[in-house]
């Protein structure tokens, strides 16, 4: 059977001999998509393909640009023949809504119709705030508070429809705050990385509010790990699965455990307040219990690996 998988808002997305990758957009990616028309070796000079460990691959699609009607890339065994399926018409659609059923039905549908098991890359975005320290189960009450976190719960709604109508194999994942190389490190990047490249440039580090709201990061090598385990296992077809490390952090303390100056830690004025989640915690159990997945990378570990990789980006 082969593995179809979405991106949303993980910026990595993961292949291994049969399986298939889909793509729309990688909102934290470094890279965004393009619109690529014409044959495979046109197609192959807007990609870059980056090998990181046996089987695995990181698919970064360059630029921002129109969104296709279809886009498929399968690998094979032999990863010297890598082949680009592309529809013949790219349509660019405005409303990131529109743009994020259109893509999940289309490609849901392509599952079907070749059998292939569903990976849908949701977020932890789509909950309610954490009430207590044993954190988020995959039962906590959802609360979208932006219109992505919403376009994510259709997603969802979507693709555990597919497997209840069609016995199609599908599992919705919801990561945490994931973060590590490639990761964005300005505008709407994540956290982390953009904090790092503050510090290294000597700037102010600015936090949005009171500094108070708490995240659970989630190493990418660890989500990487999350999301193959999952495709690969029948046990968690049908359900739904957070990722995170456990442990959660606010975002003062952050902020110091990477520049350790505060004098250069600047509280501002929130730019959407109505949308910020107070406190994110993960409770790992159930993905533990049927995947035998466990993060490995503590966030100290996973700060440093990030800031090695800036600081070389930066040269």
């Amino acid at each position: 059977m082969q593995r179809a998988y979405t991106p949303g808002s993980c910026q990595w997305l993961f292949a291994a001999q049969e399986w298939l990758i889909s793509a729309d957009h990688l909102y934290q990616s470094t890279r965004r998509l393009v619109a690529i028309r014409g044959s495979y070796s046109q197609a192959k000079n807007d990609l870059a393909i980056k090998q990181c460990g046996s089987a695995v691959f990181t698919i970064l699609l360059k630029n921002e640009g129109d969104y296709l009607e279809d886009f498929t890339l399968s690998i094979k065994n032999d990863y010297s023949k890598i082949k680009a399926v592309l529809s013949e018409k790219s349509v660019r659609v405005e409303r990131q809504g529109n743009r994020e059923v259109y893509v999940s039905v289309n490609v849901l549908e392509g599952a079907r119709k070749s059998n292939t098991k569903f990976v849908f890359m949701s977020t932890c975005m789509v909950y309610n705030r954490a009430f207590d320290e044993t954190g988020i189960t995959e039962k906590h009450p959802t609360k979208p508070a932006s219109p992505y976190s919403a376009c994510k719960l259709s997603g969802e709604e979507l693709v555990i429809s597919y497997y209840h109508a069609y016995n199609l194999p599908t599992v919705v994942l919801r990561p945490f705050n994931t973060y590590g190389p490639f990761q964005k490190s300005s505008g709407e990047g994540g956290v982390v990385s953009i904090f790092i490249k503050k510090d290294l440039a000597g700037e102010y580090l600015n936090i949005y509010g009171d500094g108070a709201q708490t995240r659970d990061l989630l190493y990418v090598e660890d989500c990487a790990k999350f999301v193959i385990a999952a495709g690969e296992s029948n046990k968690c077809n049908g359900l739904i699965l957070n990722a995170g490390s456990g442990r959660d952090i606010n975002i003062n303390d952050l902020a110091y455990l990477i520049c350790k100056d505060k004098s250069r830690i600047k509280n501002i004025p929130h730019i959407h307040p109505q949308s910020e989640i107070a406190k994110l915690l993960c409770n790992n159990k159930k993905a533990m219990d049927i995947l035998g997945w466990a993060p490995e990378v503590s966030l100290e570990e996973g700060i440093a690996k990030t800031r090695e990789f800036i600081g070389i980006a930066q040269r």
